[in-house]
């Protein structure tokens, strides 16, 4: 019954229109495990560590990838959501820390590259992402980027540098496949997180739909997609 009210009495938040309102990372995962809460959606205690990540841990995370049946990263350009779903649990359990799917907006400097709306990301929620979604706002992507979230306050970029390898050759086709993570605020000196939900349930209710394969349940899965994802989804 509580849980209901507080459902009913929650309020959106406003939606960021400068950079700097990005800037507390914790703050904002916190009011993004608030909203998935509200949406209805379970999201597993998430207490932060002291520490970061280290070189060692970059090699468990190779790990994590084999064993999830990943061979080829590169493939997972402009597919962040299906990835990021897909290999959080495997990510998880070789890391052991606790590590969340994480949905939300990417800034480049001060302008938004994806830039879903929270009514945007609560309407999907609710109804799945459809093509129709894409269409209506003029774009040839989903409107939305996913990453991984881990207890250290770090995040685990998984896709990003392979779209910029296929979307932008001449200047990243070196970073094919490749995987970082680190400080969200650092990891790239240009780019900027911003989430806003949290969670495999949450991932996973927008692929209600189905029509855009936004989800993975086996390692062949992760190399199908639609052909209007191709040039901006994650």
């Amino acid at each position: 019954m509580l849980d209901l009210l507080h459902r009913l009495l929650y309020k959106l938040p406003n939606n960021p229109r400068h950079s700097a309102e990005l800037d507390d990372y914790r703050a904002n995962f916190a009011r993004a495990v608030k909203f998935s809460g509200a949406c209805g959606f379970r999201v597993p205690d998430f207490p932060w560590r002291e520490g970061k990540m280290t070189a060692d841990e970059g090699d468990t995370l190779e790990q994590a990838l084999h064993i999830a049946g990943v061979t080829d990263v590169s493939r997972s350009a402009f597919q962040c959501l299906k990835w990021c779903h897909y290999l959080a649990p495997y990510v998880e359990e070789r890391l052991r820390r606790s590590v969340q799917v994480t949905l939300g907006q990417l800034w480049r400097g001060e302008q938004p590259v994806f830039a879903p709306s929270w009514q945007d990301i609560r309407s999907w929620a609710r109804r799945g992402l459809s093509v129709q979604n894409i269409c209506d706002e003029g774009r040839t992507g989903i409107n939305l980027h996913a990453w991984l979230t881990v207890d250290t306050g770090e995040i685990i970029e998984l896709t990003l540098l392979s779209s910029l390898a296929v979307a932008l050759p001449a200047k990243f086709s070196g970073y094919k496949g490749g995987i970082v993570w680190g400080d969200p605020a650092a990891i790239f000196s240009d780019y900027r997180y911003y989430p806003m939900a949290v969670g495999q349930e949450f991932a996973g209710a927008l692929d209600k739909r189905n029509e855009l394969a936004l989800i993975a349940r086996t390692p062949e899965e992760l190399h199908r997609y639609s052909q209007v994802l191709v040039l901006q989804a994650g």
